[in-house]
């Protein structure tokens, strides 16, 4: 976890709201938490987001699918 002390939590937030916005609404409530804290953020904050990355990573391969009477997950 020392390697994200570089990396601003605000950023991290932020690249996640976008990816939350346009492509994964399914992180959306863990989101709403987590940015919560964007000016105090502990490392139990970290720790959500972290998870949420990991979350993120182990569903690539996963969409919905939305078309005429075929509907699938």
């Amino acid at each position: 976890m020392d390697y994200m002390c570089k990396v601003p939590y605000a950023l991290v937030v932020g690249i996640l709201m976008y990816v939350m916005i346009y492509t994964r609404l399914d992180i959306a409530h863990s989101m709403g938490v987590v940015s919560r804290y964007m000016n105090n953020p502990g490392k139990e904050h970290w720790m959500e987001v972290n998870w949420i990355l990991r979350y993120w990573r182990g569903t690539t391969n996963q969409a919905l699918h939305f078309g005429g009477s075929n509907i699938s997950l």
